[in-house]
């Protein structure tokens, strides 16, 4: 599991349980969604304000600077197109079903990621629209590299040995 916060961690866990209820047959099918960073309503605005994303740009607005590097994604969909996205693709496979009477794929396993690009960015530009059009002042710092590592003055060559065990 190459996760790294606890939250993303529990996450993990609970897919790989779900997919093991499918594998051993304890349910007949599953469909996991695994939407990107959910943001606020579409219209309203409303929205977990202490998720990640969203905690980062309030530090960002707090002191007033931010890491530039336009490499850093930042994707975002709308807590209302992740409800939508999900209401009818349920209903939708319902619909089928109810139709033919029976299940079309009693062995179905479905992951769906939920990325919608329209609403990818990278910090670099989310910091530039708070800027612009929200009238903050953050300015941009340039993202530390990793100092160079001295060169060794002889070369040495090296050798990894490996040696398994069956216990």
């Amino acid at each position: 599991m190459n996760v790294k916060t606890g939250y993303a961690q529990s996450k993990a866990v609970a897919e790989r349980l779900v997919l093991e209820a499918f594998r051993t047959g304890k349910v007949p099918s599953v469909h996991v969604y695994r939407p990107c960073a959910i943001s606020g309503h579409m219209v309203t605005g409303y929205g977990n304000t202490n998720d990640f994303t969203n905690l980062l740009i309030l530090a960002c607005i707090a002191c007033k600077a931010a890491f530039q590097n336009p490499e850093v994604p930042i994707h975002w969909i709308p807590v209302d197109e992740v409800a939508h996205t999900i209401a009818v693709e349920s209903s939708s496979r319902r619909s089928r079903n109810s139709r033919t009477g029976t299940d079309t794929n009693p062995q179905q396993k479905q992951v769906t990621n939920m990325v919608n690009p329209f609403y990818s960015t990278t910090l670099t530009n989310a910091v530039g629209v708070l800027n612009q059009a929200m009238g903050y002042s953050i300015r941009a710092i340039p993202t530390p590299t990793a100092p160079p590592q001295p060169q060794p003055q002889h070369a040495y060559k090296t050798t990894t040995t490996t040696t398994s065990y069956l216990l």
